[in-house]
Protein backbone atom coordinates (compact mmCIF):
# COMPACT_ATOMS: atom_id res chain seq x y z
CA UNK A 1 0.00 0.00 0.00
CA UNK A 2 2.97 2.00 1.08
CA UNK A 3 4.43 1.88 -2.58
CA UNK A 4 0.94 2.75 -4.52
CA UNK A 5 0.30 5.62 -2.00
CA UNK A 6 3.80 6.94 -2.97
CA UNK A 7 2.90 6.54 -6.77
CA UNK A 8 -0.37 8.54 -6.25
CA UNK A 9 1.67 11.49 -4.24
CA UNK A 10 4.27 11.58 -7.03
CA UNK A 11 2.51 10.70 -10.37
CA UNK A 12 2.44 14.67 -11.47
CA UNK A 13 6.55 15.04 -10.54
CA UNK A 14 8.96 14.25 -13.18
CA UNK A 15 12.31 12.51 -12.26
CA UNK A 16 15.37 12.65 -14.73
CA UNK A 17 16.86 9.24 -12.19
CA UNK A 18 15.31 6.77 -9.92
CA UNK A 19 17.77 4.85 -7.37
CA UNK A 20 16.90 2.34 -4.94
CA UNK A 21 19.93 -0.27 -2.87
CA UNK A 22 19.01 -4.04 -4.18
CA UNK A 23 17.42 -4.46 -0.95
CA UNK A 24 13.78 -6.15 -1.64
CA UNK A 25 11.60 -3.34 -0.04
CA UNK A 26 12.91 -0.61 -1.66
CA UNK A 27 12.84 -1.88 -4.86
CA UNK A 28 9.24 -2.78 -4.30
CA UNK A 29 8.27 0.87 -2.96
CA UNK A 30 9.42 2.52 -6.45
CA UNK A 31 8.45 -0.29 -8.34
CA UNK A 32 4.98 1.25 -9.49
CA UNK A 33 6.31 4.79 -10.09
CA UNK A 34 8.96 3.06 -12.40
CA UNK A 35 6.75 0.54 -14.06
CA UNK A 36 3.82 3.46 -14.69
CA UNK A 37 6.68 6.02 -16.50
CA UNK A 38 8.63 2.15 -18.13
CA UNK A 39 11.70 3.88 -16.42
CA UNK A 40 14.47 1.48 -14.74
CA UNK A 41 16.38 1.95 -11.54
CA UNK A 42 19.85 2.94 -11.21
CA UNK A 43 20.94 0.69 -7.77
CA UNK A 44 23.69 1.67 -5.61
CA UNK A 45 25.48 -0.07 -2.56
CA UNK A 46 24.26 1.60 0.63
CA UNK A 47 27.55 0.92 2.36
CA UNK A 48 29.36 3.25 -0.80
CA UNK A 49 27.49 6.33 -0.65
CA UNK A 50 30.39 8.41 -2.19
CA UNK A 51 29.44 7.02 -5.14
CA UNK A 52 26.29 7.54 -5.10
CA UNK A 53 27.14 10.91 -4.13
CA UNK A 54 29.26 11.52 -7.37
CA UNK A 55 26.93 10.44 -9.53
CA UNK A 56 24.35 12.77 -7.87
CA UNK A 57 26.51 15.62 -8.21
CA UNK A 58 27.46 14.68 -12.41
CA UNK A 59 23.24 15.04 -12.60
CA UNK A 60 23.27 18.46 -11.30
CA UNK A 61 20.13 19.96 -10.37
CA UNK A 62 17.60 17.69 -11.86
CA UNK A 63 15.08 16.25 -10.28
CA UNK A 64 15.46 12.46 -8.48
CA UNK A 65 13.81 10.09 -6.33
CA UNK A 66 15.55 7.76 -4.03
CA UNK A 67 15.01 4.96 -1.15
CA UNK A 68 17.03 5.25 1.62
CA UNK A 69 17.69 2.80 4.97
CA UNK A 70 17.22 4.56 8.80
CA UNK A 71 21.20 4.17 9.08
CA UNK A 72 22.05 5.86 5.87
CA UNK A 73 19.43 9.07 5.71
CA UNK A 74 21.34 11.09 7.95
CA UNK A 75 24.62 10.88 6.07
CA UNK A 76 22.57 11.14 2.59
CA UNK A 77 21.07 14.71 4.49
CA UNK A 78 23.42 15.97 5.86
CA UNK A 79 25.62 15.66 2.57
CA UNK A 80 23.14 17.81 -0.26
CA UNK A 81 21.67 20.27 2.87
CA UNK A 82 25.63 20.77 4.69
CA UNK A 83 23.58 20.81 8.01
CA UNK A 84 23.57 17.97 10.72
CA UNK A 85 20.56 16.50 10.90
CA UNK A 86 18.02 14.83 13.95
CA UNK A 87 15.75 13.11 13.48
CA UNK A 88 12.24 13.73 13.90
CA UNK A 89 10.83 10.62 14.47
CA UNK A 90 11.36 7.58 17.16
CA UNK A 91 10.67 4.49 15.29
CA UNK A 92 11.13 3.31 11.21
CA UNK A 93 10.10 6.22 8.84
CA UNK A 94 7.85 4.58 6.80
CA UNK A 95 5.43 7.27 6.37
CA UNK A 96 7.40 10.05 5.72
CA UNK A 97 9.05 11.86 2.61
CA UNK A 98 12.23 13.71 2.83
CA UNK A 99 12.65 16.36 0.03
CA UNK A 100 15.79 17.94 -0.40
CA UNK A 101 15.38 21.04 -3.07
CA UNK A 102 18.38 21.65 -4.63
CA UNK A 103 19.55 25.09 -6.71
CA UNK A 104 22.90 25.34 -8.52
CA UNK A 105 26.16 26.75 -5.99
CA UNK A 106 23.68 26.03 -3.40
CA UNK A 107 23.43 23.68 -0.77
CA UNK A 108 19.93 22.15 -0.70
CA UNK A 109 16.84 22.88 1.53
CA UNK A 110 15.25 20.10 3.21
CA UNK A 111 11.38 19.34 3.70
CA UNK A 112 9.71 16.92 5.39
CA UNK A 113 6.40 15.56 4.80
CA UNK A 114 4.23 12.68 6.41
CA UNK A 115 2.20 10.73 4.14
CA UNK A 116 -1.23 7.97 4.99
CA UNK A 117 -0.51 5.22 3.67
CA UNK A 118 -4.40 4.14 3.34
Amino acid sequence: WRAIRLLQILKKVEFEKYFSTTFRNNILTLQPLTDARQVSLSYYDQADLQSLFKQIDLMGPDDLVMTVHQQTLPQIIERFTGSPWKAPYSSQPTDLIFIIERKPGQKGTLHTFRYRIR
